[in-house]
């Protein structure tokens, strides 16, 4: 999906540097939000490695869990 937000270009070349640089270390990386402002968010595998590339990139990483339990019908 990255790449066609990038063809739409509502990409930017600092936010393709930093999805390129997360996606060897993520299940998969992408901009978020309506684009052109500079978030992106990464499933990552290996969390320590991911943010360490993100930040050589010029980026700011933060960790945000994922509840394990999910969504429960009540």
């Amino acid at each position: 999906n990255q790449g066609h937000l990038a063809a739409l270009g509502v990409s930017s070349p600092e936010l393709d540097a930093l999805i390129a640089a997360a996606r060897p270390h993520a299940l998969g990386a992408k901009l978020t939000g309506a684009g052109g402002g500079g978030s992106m968010v990464a499933l990552a595998r290996d969390p320590k490695a991911c943010f360490a590339a993100i930040e050589k990139a010029g980026g700011k990483a933060f960790h945000a869990n994922i509840d394990g339990e999910g969504v429960v019908v009540l």
